[in-house]
């Protein structure tokens, strides 16, 4: 079975959306993330002779597989059961200190709090593809003198 865009974001939101394209672009983002299959149906037409012929051309409208909005909503529903909330997706994050030294982050505010430093710097920094200045962390001073009190890192996006 197929859905329209605008069928499946019926299914998926409670409340219609005012403004009317907004079906095609929450639907688009959500089938180029992964989360929904977007359908190509055959198209035949019959002829005055009675024979079919398929058409590959023919796009009168956007589908979506119902399976996979159903698969959807359904995964919503058990992360909203699961924490309250539909959680909303982090940027994971890779530090990489001037000694070489490799750290992971699952988001920005993790790293935020990590470091103690604004938000902004960090995604100024992986936005440029520039160094920024951070404070020592306790866990890192094994071998740096105490006088020092910054050291240069470089984030990115993973």
């Amino acid at each position: 079975m197929y859905l329209t865009f605008e069928q499946a974001l019926n299914k998926i939101k409670d409340n219609k959306a005012k403004n009317p394209l907004y079906a095609e672009t929450r639907i688009r983002k959500l089938i180029k993330e992964g989360e929904l299959h977007e359908a190509h149906p055959e198209c035949y037409l019959k002829h005055e002779d009675g024979s079919l012929k398929k058409y590959d051309k023919v796009i009168i409208s956007r589908f979506v597989t119902e399976h996979s909005v159903n698969h959807y909503i359904e995964k919503r529903k058990q992360l909203k059961k699961t924490y309250g909330v539909i959680p909303k997706k982090s940027i994971k994050l890779k530090c990489v200190f001037l000694d070489g030294t490799v750290m992971m982050f699952d988001s920005v505010n993790n790293a935020h709090r990590f470091f103690g430093i604004d938000r902004r710097k960090i995604t100024q920094s992986y936005q440029n593809h520039q160094t920024i200045e951070v404070p020592i962390h306790e866990t890192r001073r094994f071998d740096i003198s105490p006088d020092i009190k910054f050291e240069n890192v470089k984030f990115y996006l993973l």
